[in-house]
Formats: C-alpha cells, sequence, structure tokens
C-alpha cells in the first residue's frame, strides 16, 4: 500500500450528516473521506477505462457484423440449395444409371436449366455426393441401341 502525505483543508459540511456520521460511521470522518475520494476516482478512471475499451470493441463489432450477416445468408442459401437438390436426387441417381454410372456436365446444365437451378451449385451438390461427373456424356438409350458417347471411345 502507498503511504500519501496528508494536507489539511477545510471543508464546509451540514452539521446534522456530521452529527449523523459520528454515530453511524466505525472509522473517522477523514478516513471515510479519503476512501470514498479514492473509490470515487478510481471508479471515474475505471469507468473511462471501460468506456475506451468498449469503443474499440464495437469497432471491431462494426467490421465482422456485415461478415457475419454475410455468413449467415450463405448458410441459409447452402441449406436452401441442399433442399433444392435433394429434391432432384432421384433424378440424377436415373441420369446416372442409364450412363453407366456418370452424369456428363452438359446434361446437368440442360437438367438446371430445365428446373431453373444453378449449374455449379448443381454440379458441386453432385460432386458431394459422390456422383461421377464427365466432360460429355449421351444418355439416350432408343429402343434396346445404346448410342456410344466421346467417353466410350
Amino acid at each position: 500500500m502507498v503511504v500519501m502525505s496528508k494536507v489539511r483543508k477545510n471543508v464546509t459540511l451540514d452539521e446534522e450528516l456530521v452529527d449523523l456520521a459520528a454515530v453511524k460511521l466505525t472509522v473517522p470522518l477523514s478516513t471515510f473521506f479519503n476512501n470514498t475520494l479514492k473509490e470515487h476516482l478510481m471508479t471515474s478512471d475505471e469507468l473511462s477505462e471501460v468506456k475506451k475499451e468498449i469503443q474499440e470493441h464495437e469497432a471491431s463489432l462494426n467490421v465482422l457484423r456485415p461478415q457475419e450477416a454475410r455468413l449467415e445468408q450463405l448458410k441459409v442459401l447452402a441449406i436452401n440449395n441442399r433442399n433444392i437438390f435433394a429434391g432432384c436426387h432421384d433424378t440424377l441417381v436415373r441420369m446416372s444409371e442409364v450412363n453407366g454410372g456418370f452424369i456428363g456436365q452438359n446434361q446437368l446444365r440442360i437438367f438446371a436449366d430445365n428446373k431453373d437451378l444453378d449449374f455449379k451449385a448443381l454440379l458441386k451438390y453432385c460432386k458431394d455426393e459422390g456422383f461421377k461427373i464427365t466432360k460429355l456424356a449421351d444418355n439416350s438409350t432408343r429402343k434396346g441401341v445404346k448410342v456410344v458417347g466421346i467417353r466410350d471411345i
């Protein structure tokens, strides 16, 4: 504890408060005033420091909040895309079966256009789901005759 030098000062107080303090306080009046003054001054300094720190954190938050909002939107979009593509899963399985386990990107593009889906997102979904993707595929098997595609050559 730091020992500070003492200074005598005259302070004018209400007589009733001094009388009440003499009855209620367990420490001398000068000790009470010193402690109260320390608390007040230190609290003011602490409060200033806390406010300054809050401002710094708010500045950081203001930078991060738009990024958070963008990521939340992307998350919702990904969930929505996943639900949309999951509804197309059976069709994709049939396309794969007809083409010997492959789906052509040309087929996916046509399918995406017909269903009004994002081609790149559909392609990513197919890859994530383990579908084998090739550049070109021909899914036509008419009257039992399989038409040979480029990948078969």
